[in-house]
């Protein structure tokens, strides 16, 4: 089928598809189908603003954004031992809610802290004079090779 075969094909298609219409009429619409035409409405909310977030207990928030309560999560001993059923109960104890806010127990824990960066400053600072011993080492001896073998090849050229 030629080109001209296929146009008169398309046109008798549409002959009878015209005629098929004038005779029975359009198809009609049903109800429901009209909410499909026109700009789809978004849900829209106002932002968060900064009075609608509130904080009951600021200092229990700086508690849990603070570097030792993030190590203790992250310890799995740790968090076992302070979940354990004991523990719970002996932390709801008056007992220790008067030890752990006495001033013997916060002067410990300050002390503690100081060993705790004093020794990781010791650590930091041997740890630093240690590879800068290394690396001169190092860089001695692969200099010294390299000196060697440049003589050695300079000496078997001449």
């Amino acid at each position: 089928m030629g080109r001209k075969g296929i146009l008169v094909a398309v046109a008798a298609v549409a002959t009878i598809a015209l005629g098929y219409f004038v005779i029975e009429g359009w198809p009609t619409v049903d109800q429901g189908a009209e909410g499909t035409v026109g700009a789809a409405k978004r849900y829209q909310t106002e932002q968060i603003k900064k009075d609608d977030v509130v904080l009951k207990d600021a200092e229990l928030q700086q508690v849990i954004q603070s570097e030792a309560f993030q190590r203790l999560i992250a310890d799995p001993v740790a968090l076992k031992a302070v979940t354990n059923g004991a523990f719970l109960e002996a932390m709801k104890s008056d007992i220790a809610r008067t030890y752990l806010t006495s001033d013997a127990f916060n002067g410990f824990v300050a002390s503690q802290a100081a060993n705790a960066a004093r020794n990781e400053a010791s650590n930091a600072a041997r740890n630093e004079a240690s590879n800068a011993a290394r690396n001169e080492a190092s860089n001695a001896a692969r200099n010294e090779a390299s000196n060697a073998a440049r003589n050695e090849a300079a000496n078997a050229a001449k």
